[in-house]
């Protein structure tokens, strides 16, 4: 099996790059965060019915599967 060799200022400028998709990563969390925040608002300016506890249900069950993948990242980092 072929493997590519990486030279040396690859490997010296790998943690600079790992920093780098760290923060990105951690801007696209606050942006998610955000969105979320954002649903939430506007699922309780919906009048008081069905759609509104469904809004508010999916918006649940979203921010249980995310808080869920986070853990399973930070588990792996």
């Amino acid at each position: 099996m072929f493997a590519p060799r990486l030279d040396h200022a690859v490997w010296e400028e790998r943690p600079l790059i790992q920093d780098a998709v760290e923060v990105l990563e951690i801007s696209k969390m606050q942006e998610i965060v955000t969105m979320l925040a954002n649903l939430r608002d506007a699922a309780h300016q919906l009048p008081e019915g069905p759609e509104r506890q469904n809004a508010l249900c999916e918006i649940k069950d979203f921010q249980i599967r995310l808080a869920a993948f986070v853990l399973r990242l930070c588990s792996t980092a």
